[in-house]
């Protein structure tokens, strides 16, 4: 099917051209254009989700099962029934991270702040807020 380095292969009707040199390829714009039609129409998909991320999102439910005294191990085993795969103690991991860093996160993802800009809005509003402390004396 594939002919060497410069050569074409048939796919179809469609000649495509290989890469000729780095960087370069000697297509037609028929074939540019039905390549790159095939590329709008590929079918979006589904990002799966982390373990770390359904813990997140179902975290309220969570602290309603160990409010009524469910384990972090019977939570696991109830969720291992749903074919959702965690330890006890990475499920505990992961719940009690979802209050601070990954909370801060969203709400950054949210606003559209990069962490760094964060950081820096931060310390340059605590310096200001200090300068203004220490002129008063």
């Amino acid at each position: 099917m594939a002919a060497g380095r410069g050569g074409a292969a048939s796919l179809g009707r469609i000649e495509l051209g290989f890469v000729m040199a780095r960087g370069t390829i000697a297509l037609d714009a028929e074939t540019e254009q039905a390549a790159f039609n095939a590329v709008r129409e590929l079918e979006p998909k589904v990002k799966p989700k982390t373990l770390q991320e359904l813990v997140f999102e179902h975290r309220a439910d969570i602290n309603v099962a160990l409010k009524n005294h469910c384990t972090y191990e019977e939570i696991a085993d109830c969720l291992k029934q749903f074919r959702i795969e965690i330890s006890a103690a990475t499920l505990k991991r992961y719940h009690r991270s979802s209050g601070t860093k990954a909370k801060a996160k969203k709400a950054m993802k949210q606003e559209g702040v990069k962490p760094s800009e964060r950081l820096t809005r931060s310390k340059t509003e605590k310096s200001a807020s200090l300068a203004d402390e220490f002129s008063s004396y």
